[in-house]
């Protein structure tokens, strides 16, 4: 019978090592976690979600439980309820976004009043450009 290259045998101890090292990492993890009571609630806008179910219910009622095409017709109602909210929240944050640009440039304006010394700057030709009026 041959014996086994090195290389062979390295690589199997190898891989046995690392795998019995998994399962302990693994235990230990399982083992830390066992005793924990937490269990984190996650938060919903529930009331809206129940306002949007009512006009769901109420909508199929008045069509007789089912849209024209055999679909309940209750997903497209979802889904330009979703869509209205995500515009809405796309106009907040850009009107969020204008104010803060608008107040930062208020605010450069401010401080570049303060200041009497105005630099000569230099361009890319070597000649002085003139100093921005504010």
């Amino acid at each position: 019978k041959k014996a086994t290259p090195a290389h062979e045998r390295l690589y199997r101890s190898h891989n046995s090592n690392s795998a019995r090292l998994e399962a302990e990492r693994k235990k230990k993890a399982d083992e830390e976690v066992a005793d924990c009571t937490f269990a984190p609630k996650r938060v919903h806008n529930i009331p809206l979600e129940r306002e949007l179910a009512k006009q769901e219910e109420m909508e199929r009622k008045k069509k007789g439980g089912a849209a024209k095409d055999g679909s309940s017709g209750r997903s497209v109602e979802r889904e330009k309820a979703m869509y209205e909210a995500g515009r809405q929240r796309q106009i907040a944050a850009r009107l969020a976004d204008k104010s803060s640009e608008e107040a930062a440039a208020e605010r450069d304006q401010e401080e570049a009043a303060k200041f009497s010394f105005k630099p000569t700057l230099e361009t890319a030709e070597g000649g002085a450009e003139k100093p921005k009026k504010t």
